[in-house]
C-alpha cells in the first residue's frame, strides 16, 4: 500500500485550522528507538542532554531550519557548516520549508514551526507524514538539533504522525499506482 490511513488525532501534534501541523514532539527523554539502514538502535537522551540542546539553541538565537528529506543536512556536511548557515547561502532562504523554535516541555523536546507559503500548501495536501531531527554533537558535543527534515521514511521509530496519510516518495509510484492501491484496499 502506498499510503496509510491513520486517525487525524495523533497525540501531541498541534494543527492549525487547515490541519497543517505547527507543533509536535521531536524527541523524548530516555530511549528514542531507531532503525537506520536496517540496523536497530536507540538514541538515549537524559534530562541533561535535553537541557544542553536547549542551551545551545538559546545561545545560537536562531530558528531551526525545516527542510525536505535532509537536503540541508547533506549540503551542510559537504560545506562543513551547520544547516542554518547553509540555508543563508540561498537567496531568501528558499532551501528551507520553514523554521522552528525549540521548547522543552517536561520530558519532551518540541518544535513550533512557521512554514513558508509553498511548504504550507504541500502540507495541506499531506505530502509528508513524518519528520526527522538532525542531532549533532552526540560524540564530541555540544549536543544540538541543527535541522528537521520532513520525510515519509524516518530513522526514529514510533513517531507521532503529522498527516493522516502521506503519499509515497518512491520513484515510479505515481497517482495511478496510488489509485490502484486505494481501490484494492476497498
Amino acid at each position: 500500500m502506498n499510503w496509510m490511513a491513520l486517525s487525524a488525532e495523533t497525540r501531541g501534534v498541534v494543527r492549525d485550522k487547515n490541519g497543517v501541523p505547527v507543533e509536535w514532539t521531536l524527541l523524548r527523554t530516555g530511549d528514542n528507538p531507531i532503525c537506520q539502514e536496517g540496523q536497530d538502535g536507540a538514541i538515549r537522551l537524559s534530562g541533561e542532554d535535553m537541557r544542553q540542546i536547549m542551551e545551545y539553541h538559546r545561545k545560537k538565537g536562531e530558528l531551526i531550519p525545516i527542510d525536505s528529506e535532509h537536503y540541508l543536512y547533506e549540503l551542510a556536511n559537504r560545506k562543513k557548516l551547520d544547516e542554518a548557515e547553509t540555508a543563508r547561502l540561498f537567496p531568501g532562504g528558499v532551501a528551507a520549508m520553514g523554521y522552528g523554535e525549540l521548547a522543552l516541555k517536561g520530558e519532551e523536546l518540541r518544535v513550533k514551526v512557521q512554514w513558508t507559503q509553498a511548504a504550507y500548501e504541500m502540507l495541506k495536501e499531506k505530502i509528508y507524514k513524518y519528520y526527522s531531527p538532525v542531532l549533532r554533537g552526540i560524540e564530541k558535543g555540544p549536543l544540538r538539533v541543527t535541522s528537521v527534515a520532513m520525510t515519509n521514511i524516518p530513522a526514529i521509530n514510533n513517531l507521532d504522525a503529522l498527516a493522516a496519510r502521506a503519499e509515497s516518495n518512491k520513484p515510479g509510484e505515481g497517482a495511478e499506482t496510488r489509485r490502484k492501491s486505494a481501490d484494492a484496499a476497498g
